[in-house]
């Protein structure tokens, strides 16, 4: 039997891009799937688009919350899946993708976390270019190897509650201080996949506050690392670890792969689910 996978999204005012996210994921046709969606009141018309596919989504709400990572957090508690993840309203899935995970996490007993590639693309849905990912490890990710984008990552339930789950009083680095935490004390991989696509568009968190997401990350590693993001020794290793990254890339073949025009009829091929 496939494992129940639960996917939260949490959204507000996102009526936008919100049917595209919706659809993505219930048009995976995964037959174990446990959706739930956590709008934190909104008042656009993202509550009409939430219940047009009520029958399709295990459980909704609309109320104000105590931020994303509360919303998520809350999300995760009422579910039961034994594999989790959250795919952000103006973000979306690629096709077959909790098919894959399942796979992956049925016929590795011992992974925590899984991540894949991205596509990143602009406010109307284009393709800009791929996000390739690459495999970090516990040791490095304080000096800029995390290339991991959340919408492309899943996690085992079991590990996720075992580190403490998500950090409610983040607002931005929730997922990189979870991302640490599994690292630390469980195996997780990068599966070479698209898993799903990010959105750049104004309203979104690496447009509108990157400041505190630095922020965030910066007490995170004096905290959990005990490393200051402005010492020479950090500055120094984040750009090696960088030149190793895009040595690794160039031995793959990955950087010419990642025009736009090598990727696009692939990016079509993985996003016709949600059209």
């Amino acid at each position: 039997m496939l494992p129940k996978i639960t996917i939260v999204t949490p959204s507000y005012n996102q009526a936008e891009y919100l049917e595209v996210c919706l659809k993505s994921v219930i048009n995976q046709s995964y037959p174990n799937l446990e959706y739930i969606v956590m709008d934190g009141g909104s008042n656009d018309n993202s509550i009409d688009i939430i219940r047009k596919y009520d029958s399709q989504i295990n459980y909704w709400q609309s109320q104000p919350d105590n931020g994303q990572a509360s919303a998520i957090k809350r999300g995760f508690e009422i579910g039961s899946g034994e594999i989790i993840g959250w795919i952000n309203s103006d973000d979306f899935l690629c096709s077959d993708t909790l098919f894959k995970v399942a796979d992956i996490f049925s016929n590795n007993e011992e992974l925590a976390l899984i991540y894949g590639n991205a596509f990143w693309v602009d406010q109307m849905g284009s393709l800009i270019r791929a996000l390739i990912s690459t495999q970090v490890y516990y040791q490095t990710l304080a000096y800029g190897a995390n290339t991991i984008f959340q919408g492309a990552t899943f996690y085992k339930r079991q590990a996720y509650e075992e580190v403490g789950c998500l950090n409610t009083g983040l607002e931005y680095a929730m997922e990189y201080e979870l991302l640490y935490k599994l690292a630390q004390r469980f195996t997780i991989q990068y599966i070479p996949e698209f898993f799903a696509s990010f959105r750049k568009q104004p309203l979104s968190k690496g447009s509108t506050i990157p400041h505190i997401g630095q922020r965030e990350i910066a007490h995170i590693l004096e905290k959990q690392f005990n490393i200051s993001m402005n010492s020479y020794t950090y500055r120094t290793k984040k750009e090696f670890f960088k030149c190793v990254r895009r040595i690794q890339q160039f031995l793959r073949g990955e950087l010419g792969s990642m025009r736009k025009e090598y990727y696009q009829a692939h990016f079509v091929e993985k996003t016709q689910h949600i059209y």
